[in-house]
């Protein structure tokens, strides 16, 4: 007598599971993606354009545009300008990098070019050759105002100097 058999005569122990049914995949644009990866065995040779998050543990030849974070893997290599919203370095970019928020060198990293953004870290360890930029974290004062405040400076600096 086998496995089923038994089953068949004692009624009490069956039980009837209905079928598993996969939850639906999203397919739009707002997913909680994990966004793009370079693995360690990839090399790229060109432009790179994303709008969701970039982990680069290969090598990219070229530029790199993303509209959020790039991380560049303790085996990533890059080769090119960078332009994005933050990026963390814990292998190498040789090329300029343009965040508009923030850029970290983690102590394995090394960054050789000119940045520009407005928060810069540089962990202990970590290399950094090049010029860097900071962009104010507030607006700077328009035009106008700036020559408004100099005018009364000039004119008081006249009267002063004609009393």
């Amino acid at each position: 007598m086998g496995w089923l058999d038994k089953n068949k005569n004692n009624s009490k122990t069956e039980t009837h599971n209905p079928p598993v049914t996969a939850s639906p995949v999203r397919t739009d644009s707002k997913s909680d993606a994990m966004g793009t990866i370079i693995g360690p065995g990839l090399e790229i040779v060109g432009h790179l354009k994303a709008e969701e998050d970039i982990y680069i543990a290969g090598k990219i030849k070229g530029e790199v545009t993303c509209g959020k974070k790039v991380t560049v893997a303790a085996t990533g290599h890059v080769e090119g300008k960078v332009a994005c919203h933050s990026i963390v370095v814990f292998g190498v970019v040789d090329g300029n990098v343009d965040a508009t928020e923030l850029i970290t060198i983690e102590k394995t990293g090394k960054l050789k070019g000119d940045i520009t953004t407005k928060v810069f870290t540089n962990q202990p360890g970590g290399f950094f050759e090049g010029y860097s930029h900071m962009i104010k974290k507030s607006e700077s004062p328009k035009p106008e105002a700036s020559a408004t405040e100099e005018q009364p400076n000039e004119t008081s600096k006249n009267k002063r100097k004609g009393s």
